[in-house]
């Protein structure tokens, strides 16, 4: 999957945690990347990040 930064603090381990597992998710619902970008109102290039361990989502950001 990517390699992973961890940040200090529960917080940001477990946001690293999830983004490590996003294309676990999106594979077992049978979505692509660009499906889930249209289901949630993230870009498909945000999904991929998220996927390759690359960007950690603020708390506003919903996916």
């Amino acid at each position: 999957m990517g390699t992973a930064h961890l940040s200090i603090g529960c917080e940001g381990i477990i946001l690293v945690k999830f983004t490590c597992n996003v294309k676990q998710y999106r594979v077992a619902k049978k979505l692509t990347q660009a499906e889930l970008s249209d289901f949630t109102g993230v870009r498909r290039e945000t999904i991929g990040r998220l996927e390759n361990a690359q960007y950690v989502p603020s708390l506003e950001t919903r996916i």
